[in-house]
């Protein structure tokens, strides 16, 4: 396995709003993982003591999508044999914040930081300062606005992955019937693309109506709120709902299981435990698994690779897919191994693919 099992740790209550501490990880979160191959793990760690790797992850701000890139990369710190990673959060989802973060880092000799943008615009002149400094950056989760300075960004198709939600919810809806839409941070560079996506889908399908699109709740608080006043409101002419933001969706989750609600069909983003249970105990249709652990193991692996002189190929995509794929009751015993298996796919020609070897 290239990871652990970090799913059932996740308990959403209240200190998944987006404030929270800032934090640096100095343990490893992975007692069962495995490099992806013996032929691609890097020298061992008295060799790579030598080098100077200095590596920081930095999310956007507290959230529980972020929270498996602190395993994986301290656990790809020891499969290709460098220092631990930093792993720092601003308090709140805040360009600002992040920048203050971001500027301490290259004040104590940072060589690599892989960053989840706060605002998709305002990131960029932080981004082409640390760059100028000969500090590379990877956009991890979603992506500055383009042109930009960053390397490449790898992240879910979140455009796909929306619209391929709400298709499977309106084939499970009998291709017909009101949908509701529960999205994230409007600041979110992932939130427009996932609106777009889901009113494109509901536009193929002359049956099916999109009679809202609720956004800026993916907090505890406005989640529950939210959630609780439509249900109050609309659940009897509501026939589906389609959820592209984690704290929503685990809400949605755990207020159809209070309700008995199977009838109103869900699709809904991410793993947190209480979607997974609601998968399997049959009042949620399934989720849209996505790969943040994979993005910060692959992210920090690279920048090991561009210390040792490895370069970014001219001609490589500058957006990277990190994979996404629907969790139902046909699949949901063997999700571990699906996401597994994504990011070893994905490592397989990461080296050869991408990257030019050093001269």
């Amino acid at each position: 396995m290239l990871k652990k099992h970090w799913l059932t740790g996740l308990i959403m209550v209240l200190a998944f709003s987006l404030t929270g501490c800032s934090s640096v990880v100095t343990t490893s979160d992975s007692k069962n993982s495995q490099p992806p191959s013996k032929e691609s793990a890097a020298p061992g760690k008295d060799q790579a003591s030598e080098k100077k790797y200095k590596f920081a992850v930095v999310p956007a701000g507290v959230h529980p999508f972020f929270e498996p890139m602190e395993g994986a990369a301290q656990q790809a710190a020891k499969d290709f044999g460098f220092p631990e990673v930093t792993y720092q959060s601003p308090q709140k989802w805040n360009q600002t914040e992040q920048n203050v973060i971001l500027d301490g880092l290259v004040a104590k000799g940072y060589t690599g930081i892989a960053m989840f943008p706060a605002d998709p615009v305002a990131s960029n002149e932080e981004i082409s300062k640390i760059v100028k400094q000969g500090i590379p950056v990877i956009a991890v989760g979603g992506s500055p606005a383009e042109p930009t300075d960053t390397l490449f960004t790898l992240a879910t198709d979140v455009y796909e992955s929306a619209y391929q939600a709400t298709q499977h919810l309106i084939k499970s809806m009998g291709d017909k019937g009101n949908i509701v839409h529960l999205t994230g941070l409007i600041t979110d560079p992932n939130t427009q693309l996932r609106i777009k996506a889901v009113e494109t889908a509901v536009s193929e399908h002359p049956d099916v109506k999109l009679i809202q699109t609720i956004s800026d709740i993916d907090a505890a608080e406005p989640a529950q709120n939210a959630i609780s006043s439509l249900l109050a409101a609309k659940r009897s002419e509501l026939d589906g709902i389609v959820a592209t933001a984690y704290i929503p969706s685990a809400t949605v989750a755990r207020q159809f299981k209070q309700l008995g609600e199977n009838r109103i069909k869900a699709i809904l983003i991410d793993t947190d435990q209480s979607v997974l249970d609601g998968i399997k105990e049959g009042y949620i249709e399934g989720t849209m698994s996505q790969n943040p652990w994979g993005m910060a193991y692959i992210a920090s692996y690279t920048l090991k690779l561009l210390e040792d002189g490895y370069t970014w190929k001219d001609d490589a995509p500058y957006f990277i897919n990190a994979g996404t794929f629907l969790v139902n009751k046909e699949n949901i015993d063997n999700y571990d191994d699906l996401v597994d298996q994504t990011t070893k796919d994905i490592l397989k020609d990461w080296e050869t693919k991408y990257l030019n070897a050093p001269k």
